[in-house]
C-alpha cells in the first residue's frame, strides 16, 4: 500500500510496457488540450528530469483518453464480472451502480471532461455524488424508530451513456417468479448476509440491516416474485415481511435456530459484524498499519479519487494503534453485538430482558468479551481482504500509469517513442530527457 501514497518510479514501471508498442502507431490515442477535473485541480505531482531539473506537468498537456476510447473503456471496466456484470445485472438501478462506480475510477481520471459528460450527463466528477433525492426505510427498534436511508443519485443521467445502460439493464434482467425466489433467498443465505440457517436474520431489524446486500437482486424481480417472498410488492419495497411469507417464514425459523444454538450463533454476529465493519478498508482495521496508507485506501474505497481540502493528509509515519482498531468497530458494532440476544446468553448466562439489551454499560460488558474471544478469527479474515485490497489498488495504478505513458511517449505514437528513447550510449532507456518529459507532462495531472 505505500506504493500508493509515494510517486512511483516510472523506469520500473515502463519496464512493462509491451514491446510491440515500439512498432505500432497509436494514432487513435493522441495528447490533446483538455481541461482538469474539478476535484483534482491543484494536485498536479512535481517530479524531475533524467537531468535532476524540477519540473511540474501543465494542466493542458495531460494525455487523457479520447472520448470513444473513454466510453470503451470505462464500460468494459464496469461490466467486469466483479462489479456490475456483463450484462449490468448488478447495476440495475442508479444505487446499485454508485455501489461500484469506486472500482472503475482509475479509469475515470483518465477521461476528459468531454468523455465524462458522454457517460455521466456531468463534466465534474464531484457532481457524481449529488443525491435527486433519499429513500427511507423505516425500522421499529425497541429503543423506538429508526431509519435506513437509501440515496437516489443524480447521475448517470438518464440520456447519458451510462443512463441508458442502467436503465436497459432493469428492463432486461428481469427474473420470472421462480428464479427471483430462489436467487433472492440464496443471496440471503450466504454466511456474511442472513446465514444458511438464517441466524443473523432473526428479527425485522437484523433482516433490513442484512437484506440490503442482496438489493440487487430484489431490483430485479417483478411484482409476483415480490409478493412471493414478503407478502405484497409494497413490503418487498420497504423490506418489510408478512408473518407468513416466505421472508417471515424464514426470520421466524432463523430465530428458533439461533436460541437452539446460541453460542454459535453469537460468533457468528460477531464475526460478521467486525469482517464487515472492514470491508470497504481493509486497512483502516490493521494494528501498525501507516495512516498515510489508510487514508489513501479511503479515497480509493470512498471514490472521490482525489484528497478533498478538508482531509487530513497523514506524513507516514503515525500508525493505527490496538486502540485506534478497536475504538473503529466498537463504533461500528457497538449495538450489533451488544444487543444482541444470543452474546447475552453466551456471555451473561441469561436470557436478557429487553430493558437489558438496551443497557448501555451491559452493551459494552458483552461487545468487549465477545470482542476480545472473536478478534483473533475476525483478523484473519481481515488480513486476506487488505491482500485482495491492495493487490486490486497496486494493479489500478500500474495499469495506469502505463496506459498513461504510452498515450504520452512520443505524442501517443510509438514508432516516435521508441526513436526518443534510444540516446545511443545506454540502448532504448525511458529516463531519456525527451522521453521523460513528455511522461511527465501528459501523467502528472492524471
Amino acid at each position: 500500500m505505500r506504493n500508493i501514497v509515494k510517486i512511483l518510479s516510472l523506469l520500473s514501471i515502463i519496464a512493462v510496457i509491451p514491446a510491440s508498442f515500439a512498432a505500432t502507431s497509436r494514432v487513435s490515442v493522441t495528447s490533446k488540450a483538455s481541461p482538469r477535473l474539478p476535484s483534482i485541480a491543484g494536485r498536479l505531482i512535481a517530479g524531475t528530469t533524467a537531468t535532476g531539473t524540477a519540473t511540474t506537468a501543465s494542466a493542458t498537456t495531460a494525455a487523457y483518453y479520447g472520448d470513444s476510447e473513454c466510453i470503451e473503456k470505462y464500460t468494459d471496466c464496469i461490466k467486469a464480472d466483479d462489479v456490475c456484470g456483463s450484462d449490468m445485472q448488478e447495476c440495475t438501478t442508479n444505487v446499485l451502480f454508485h455501489g461500484q462506480m469506486a472500482n472503475c475510477l482509475s479509469v475515470l481520471y483518465q477521461c476528459s471532461s468531454s468523455g465524462i459528460n458522454a457517460l455521466f450527463g456531468t463534466t465534474a466528477i464531484n457532481a457524481l455524488s449529488n443525491v435527486a433525492e433519499s429513500h427511507t426505510i423505516p425500522s421499529a427498534t425497541r429503543s423506538g424508530a429508526t431509519e435506513v436511508v437509501v440515496d437516489r443519485y443524480t447521475y448517470p443521467a438518464n440520456g447519458s451513456v451510462l443512463g441508458q445502460l442502467i436503465i436497459g439493464a432493469g428492463i432486461t434482467n428481469k427474473l420470472t417468479t421462480e428464479q427471483c425466489v430462489r436467487r433472492y433467498t440464496n443471496c440471503l443465505q450466504r454466511d456474511d448476509i442472513c446465514g444458511a440457517d438464517f441466524e443473523l436474520c432473526t428479527s425485522s431489524k437484523t433482516f433490513k440491516k442484512q437484506a440490503l446486500l442482496c438489493d440487487s437482486t430484489l431490483q430485479r424481480c417483478q411484482e409476483t416474485g415480490k409478493t412471493q417472498l414478503f407478502g405484497s410488492v409494497a413490503n418487498a419495497n420497504n423490506l418489510n415481511y408478512a408473518g407468513d411469507s416466505r421472508i417471515g417464514t424464514l426470520v421466524a425459523e432463523g430465530a428458533s435456530t439461533a436460541a437452539l444454538n446460541a453460542v454459535k450463533t453469537c460468533q457468528k454476529v460477531t464475526d460478521n459484524c467486525l469482517v464487515n465493519a472492514c470491508a470497504k478498508n481493509p486497512l483502516s482495521c490493521v494494528e501498525g498499519t501507516s495512516l498515510a496508507s489508510i487514508d489513501a485506501a479511503n479515497i480509493i474505497a470512498e471514490g472521490t479519487g482525489a484528497l478533498q481540502t478538508s482531509q487530513v493528509i497523514h506524513d507516514g509515519v503515525e500508525t493505527a494503534s490496538a486502540s485506534d482498531v478497536r475504538k473503529l468497530l466498537k463504533t461500528a458494532c457497538l449495538e450489533t453485538i451488544g444487543s444482541n440476544r444470543y452474546c447475552h446468553m453466551t456471555y451473561r448466562e441469561k436470557v436478557p430482558s429487553d430493558r437489558e439489551l438496551g443497557d448501555p454499560d451491559l452493551q459494552e460488558e458483552v461487545f468487549s468479551l465477545a470482542y476480545s474471544a472473536r478478534r483473533s478469527y475476525a483478523n484473519t479474515k481481515i488480513q486476506e481482504a487488505m491482500k485482495k485490497f491492495d493487490t486490486r489498488a497496486k494493479n489500478n495504478c500500474v495499469a495506469t500509469i502505463k496506459e498513461c505513458a504510452m498515450r504520452s511517449c512520443g505524442g501517443g505514437l510509438g514508432s516516435v517513442c521508441y526513436k526518443q528513447a534510444g540516446n545511443g550510449t545506454t540502448g532504448v532507456h525511458v529516463n531519456d530527457t525527451r522521453t521523460y518529459g513528455d511522461i511527465l507532462s501528459g501523467c502528472s495531472a492524471i
